[in-house]
């Protein structure tokens, strides 16, 4: 009995024993825990600050925006919103392309100045002014080098261009330019060929940019033309053939002699008669009935009928491009008979007062592939022949020019068999 009751009390020792033993154990590790040396967290990294101050350039990355730019190199976002908005009518920031340069300066957070590179010809500049920004297009000097282009066509011009990696708008261009003595679109045929000296922008020694034409060669069906730009010295540059006739022929600046103008070209203009607002794409020349009225620039007759509200109406095509209209006439000319050819200043109709017209005046229209032109505002009919005095100077920079097409592959055997003998007389140089 003794043995058994004593039995639960050695237990209760027991395990109070285990019990003081374990929690000396837990406190003895503690204690040499802290007794070892505690190794310190490494700092965070201070936060990385923006610059608010200084002069950075470099180029747009791909997909980077003029805004993200702009806040990395410390400018604000409302000063970002504010630069758009000031300068959006002078060039939209959102048509910025990768790999153009910029350069930034701000300081303490507003931007003071930003130029960037639109392209090989023009940079955008804008400075702060007081609290507004202020932008300009800017052109760029730029270096150039000159290229012969050549070949034969075998299905068009564009086509024969391109497949020599060449962009299209020198073929638009030349077709141009050449307008008034070729139709691109019904003479040019399979081995006809072509030289065109032209001149590029460089880049880093390499040609980046077509900038333009300086010379041309063109042997169309057996017909050479050939045509040059010249800029007398202070004078806006122009294209002639070799005897310095202006390629671009001049048409007359009226096609009446002695006018007033009562109408002037218009998109908006309230009718006269009808009595709301529409395009009026024409000059009305007020003049007495019967004033004779003349072809601006040679041409064939396409039209000369009665047309409605147009009244008796005569139509010229002066090449594939342009196209002039003579309205309200009150009667044809003997001449002006549909296909017949008219020269410039032929007289080919008589102002009157047919179709909607409140009183006789002559309506004249003018257009270019189409689209209606302002005929006072169309600068390129205007060109006019080199004077005596400049025409030497002229003759020795052609052959500067030509004497580069010569360089340049032999006119093809093929094109060249169609060309006329030497001494023929029945085909001018400039092919008329």
């Amino acid at each position: 009995m003794r043995l058994a009751s004593a039995w639960p009390s050695a237990l209760r020792r027991k395990g109070t024993q285990q019990l003081l033993i374990g929690s000396l154990a837990v406190l003895l590790t503690h204690v040499f825990a802290l007794s070892r040396p505690v190794k310190a967290a490494p700092p965070h990294p201070p936060a990385s600050r923006v610059q608010t101050s200084g002069v950075s350039q470099g180029t747009l990355a791909r997909g980077q925006s003029v805004f993200a730019l702009l806040q990395q190199a410390g400018v604000s976002a409302s000063e970002v919103v504010q630069l758009q908005r000031d300068i959006g009518s002078v060039y939209d920031l959102h048509h910025v392309r990768a790999g153009q340069p910029y350069w930034v300066e701000v300081d303490d957070g507003r931007l003071q100045r930003f130029v960037y590179e639109i392209d090989t010809h023009h940079r955008l500049e804008v400075e702060r002014r007081g609290e507004a920004f202020y932008g300009k297009r800017v052109p760029m000097a730029q270096a150039y080098q000159e290229r012969v282009v050549h070949g034969v066509i075998r299905s068009s011009l564009y086509e024969a261009l391109a497949a020599q990696g060449e962009v299209p708008k020198i073929a638009a261009d030349l077709a141009d330019l050449l307008a008034w003595e070729i139709d691109f679109a019904k003479e040019v045929r399979a081995g006809d060929a072509f030289r065109i000296l032209i001149q590029e922008a460089l880049q880093d020694g390499t040609g980046v940019a077509y900038h333009r034409i300086l010379a041309a060669e063109m042997v169309i069906q057996g017909r050479v033309s050939r045509v040059v730009y010249y800029a007398p010295d202070g004078a806006q540059g122009a294209y002639y053939n070799l005897d310095g006739r202006a390629v671009r022929r001049q048409f007359l600046r009226s096609p009446l002699r002695y006018t007033r103008i009562s109408s002037p070209f218009s998109r908006r203009r309230l009718h006269p008669i009808l009595g709301h607002y529409q395009p009026h794409y024409g000059i009305d020349y007020a003049a007495p009935r019967g004033t004779p009225v003349h072809s601006v620039a040679d041409g064939v007759v396409v039209q000369a009928a009665h047309k409605g509200a147009s009244g008796n109406l005569v139509e010229i095509r002066h090449n594939h491009l342009y196209t002039t209209y003579y309205l309200h006439l009150s009667r044809f000319a003997r001449t002006a008979r549909v296909g017949s050819r008219v020269s410039q200043g032929q007289v080919i109709g008589y102002v009157g007062a047919t179709g909607l017209a409140t009183g006789p005046h002559l309506c004249f229209r003018l257009t270019k592939n189409g689209t209606y032109l302002d005929p006072l505002r169309h600068q390129s009919l205007e060109a006019s022949p080199l004077s005596p005095q400049t025409l030497p100077a002229f003759q020795v920079h052609a052959e500067q020019l030509l004497a580069q097409l010569d360089q340049a592959e032999v006119i093809p055997q093929q094109a060249a068999a169609r060309l006329p003998a030497p001494g023929d007389q029945n085909t001018g140089e400039n092919g008329t």
